[in-house]
């Protein structure tokens, strides 16, 4: 069973000027669409989880980056068409990775001003 809807239109993004940036938008583009294709065919036990580890990794650090320089962005838009489980079992394997407590995280969040 899939956690989000895979039915769901994208919107294009947008491009911006920088050359390695435009390409990075086109494959992410392709690349979900593939990623989404393969949820729909139920062939996500295929893949393997060393590549979504890889690519979920490079995005949280995009998303540290952003934040470090200022910018709160969210990792997904708000209303984006993914189950409320899928958000909590990704949060949840996000701060087992780091080896944080849930209170580690609250904790961060009242002392940066983030919440």
């Amino acid at each position: 069973m899939s956690l989000y809807d895979t039915s769901v239109a994208v919107d294009r993004l947008p491009m911006p000027e920088s050359l390695d940036c435009a390409r990075a938008i086109e494959l992410i583009e392709e690349l979900t669409a593939v990623m989404r294709e393969i949820d729909a065919n139920s062939e996500v036990a295929q893949f393997p989880v060393e590549a979504l580890q890889q690519l979920f990794g490079a995005g949280v650090g995009m998303l540290a980056a952003k934040f470090d320089s200022g910018e709160q962005c969210l990792p997904l838009p708000m209303g984006a068409e993914v189950s409320a489980t899928a958000i909590m079992v990704t949060a949840t394997g996000l701060l087992k990775s780091a080896n944080l407590e849930l209170f580690e995280l609250g904790m961060w969040q009242s002392w940066s001003g983030t919440r």
